[in-house]
């Protein structure tokens, strides 16, 4: 179990994304991303290293870009960093219980919901 940003937990969901689902991303101008594919992988690769190092365990989350775009407007987000991220945690949880996709989720970190 480890700690981060002050919550607890045992596996954390890094987000992948094949070479042609980042294309989709990078060709959307609401995505904001800046990296190259080479960029993204790197990070991807020392995220995983961190994580792992720090105990917890690590899942691959593979994101497809349409369907994750669906999700995050259907739910008021946009396909920035923080939609983005949103989504994948949210894949996280319903690995177990795909309905959850179904559920909205609620964003403590909002002051208005």
């Amino acid at each position: 179990m480890i700690d981060i940003e002050g919550y607890p937990c045992s596996a954390v969901g890094v987000s992948w994304y094949s070479p042609e689902q980042w294309k989709l991303l990078a060709a959307m101008p609401e995505a904001k991303i800046e990296k190259s594919y080479q960029d993204f992988v790197r990070t991807y690769e020392r995220n995983v290293r961190d994580y792992a190092a720090r105990g917890a365990q690590v899942v691959r989350i593979d994101i497809d870009v349409a369907k994750m775009t669906e999700w995050c407007h259907k739910n008021g987000y946009e396909i920035d960093a923080k939609g983005r991220a949103t989504y994948g945690s949210m894949l996280l949880l319903a690995r177990d219980d795909p309905s959850l996709m179904d559920k909205p989720p609620i964003d403590r970190t909002r002051s208005v919901q």
